[in-house]
């Protein structure tokens, strides 16, 4: 066959980038869904046993997930393992970041029995802005670990009562009064009436600040100590030779 006639090279992507492709698609579904479930790294890995930095590729989709890993993590995370690759559903409401349809909303227990959380936005990876609708059921309660970026928590009582717990105070809020506090405190919810309490919560995270710059590496003391010594006047000594 003459040069000119072999077949040209295909556009269609490799098994490669096939491959990358599905790795980011389910590292991406980790992430959000573990910052749904205001959970960290530390304690993914403390609840499936995978490594810290196992998980972190994964997330960055530098990893390929196995599929006793993929069960693990949808155990913990309470998703099916379809979930991780679909593109309807729980996991378009996550993977959008734009619109959340009523039909598609996500809904994640919080707590113990009747603590659940209901994403009106869909949550952000980082930083950003994310609105939910937190419902408990009378005496249902729920610990909200403190976030490891900077950001501001604040809430509105749309029915019921509440009692909320910042370190050493609480408060007991009713319909129409809210809140507002650092997202670094940690902090427990719990349903302080008879009857079903709603709250309207809003987490915004900031970008983390740049690190700070290296000092300047320390100088040499030899060096410091040649250059701070003064020089010795040769002139007296030159008169008397001459």
């Amino acid at each position: 066959m003459a040069i000119s006639d072999r077949p040209e090279a295909s556009d269609s992507p490799s098994s490669t980038d096939k491959v990358e492709d599905v790795n980011r698609k389910v590292g991406e579904f980790v992430r959000l869904v573990r910052v749904a479930r205001g959970m960290s790294l530390k304690a993914v890995s403390e609840g499936t046993g995978l490594s810290t930095g196992y998980l972190s590729q994964i997330e960055r989709g530098q990893s390929s997930a196995s599929i006793k890993s993929l069960r693990a993590l949808a155990h913990l995370l309470d998703v099916e393992i379809e979930d991780f690759f679909s593109d309807h559903g729980y996991g378009a409401s996550l993977r959008s970041g734009l619109a959340s349809r009523l039909a598609d909303r996500v809904q994640v227990e919080i707590g113990g029995e009747g603590a659940v959380q209901e994403w009106v936005t869909p949550p952000s990876a980082g930083a950003g802005l994310d609105l939910s609708i937190i419902r408990l059921d009378p005496d249902a309660e729920a610990d909200r670990p403190a976030q490891e970026n900077q950001g501001v928590e604040a809430g509105f009582v749309l029915e019921g009562g509440l009692e909320l717990r910042l370190g050493d105070q609480t408060y007991l809020l009713g319909t129409g009064d809210s809140f507002t506090f650092r997202s670094q405190q940690s902090h427990r919810i719990r349903n302080a009436g008879g009857r079903q309490a709603a709250i309207f919560w809003a987490s915004h995270v900031s970008e983390l600040p740049p690190p700070p710059e290296p000092p300047p590496p320390p100088e040499d003391p030899e060096h410091a100590t040649r250059t701070e010594q003064p020089q010795k006047d040769t002139s007296d000594d030159q008169a008397m030779d001459n």
